[in-house]
């Protein structure tokens, strides 16, 4: 896997040399077959739109699937093997279907919701390192303000396009999700009575029955 994530280097440099090259007014969603007519052979851009068609569907496969074993296996709860394969088979149809419906009237609605889905699971990031040492230091409602307050401000300002200094939502949302956790973990210690200043009668032995 952290080989695999090298590869996130390469569109990455394409994006940039895409600000350089390209005019402001210029798709996003465009730019490597922009910037693939501009420096290529026609024969060879065709190439490269095969090759883009087939890195598309890549992640919409393993997307479908995963649907449709969900749908399958946890929401229908066909019984039987054979059941199961056809309840799996119509929800890849159903979905690779609905994919092609918003793909044609709302083209942006996919990539958004896909960009949404990696911001939302940035708020999981404080969950899942304070969880890695042996000897927990925040609280469970700590975690799960952060959380929600996390996800919140993720959705929020999607909904509302709102952008501070083309800083990405899944970034505000965790900054958020920090400060709260912080925050509600302090007052929780806070308020939480330490059984050290008990009375000393209290821990001692009320005596033995004879």
């Amino acid at each position: 896997m952290p080989v695999y994530n090298l590869l996130a280097a390469i569109p990455m440099v394409i994006a940039l040399i895409g600000v350089v090259v390209l005019d402001r007014t210029s798709d996003g969603d465009s730019v490597l077959l922009t910037l693939a007519a501009r420096a290529l052979p026609e024969w060879l851009v065709g190439f490269v739109l095969v090759a883009a068609a087939a890195t598309a569907m890549v992640p919409a496969a393993v997307l479908t699937l995963a649907m449709s074993t969900l749908v399958a296996n946890n929401v229908v709860r066909a019984r039987g093997e054979r059941t199961r394969l056809r309840v799996n088979h119509a929800t890849a149809v159903v979905v690779t279907a609905l994919s092609l419906l918003f793909g044609i009237l709302r083209p942006d609605l996919l990539a958004n919701l896909l960009l949404l889905t990696f911001s939302g699971l940035t708020q999981l990031a404080p969950a899942i390192g304070l969880a890695l040492p042996a000897r927990r230091f925040v609280g469970a409602p700590a975690i799960t303000t952060g959380l929600v307050l996390g996800i919140a401000t993720v959705v929020a300002t999607t909904a509302a396009d709102v952008t501070i200094d083309h800083v990405d939502n899944g970034v505000l949302g965790l900054a958020v999700n920090l400060v709260a956790v912080a925050a509600v973990e302090a007052t929780t210690r806070l308020l939480r009575r330490d059984p050290a200043r008990q009375p000393a009668a209290d821990a001692a032995p009320t005596g033995t029955a004879r």
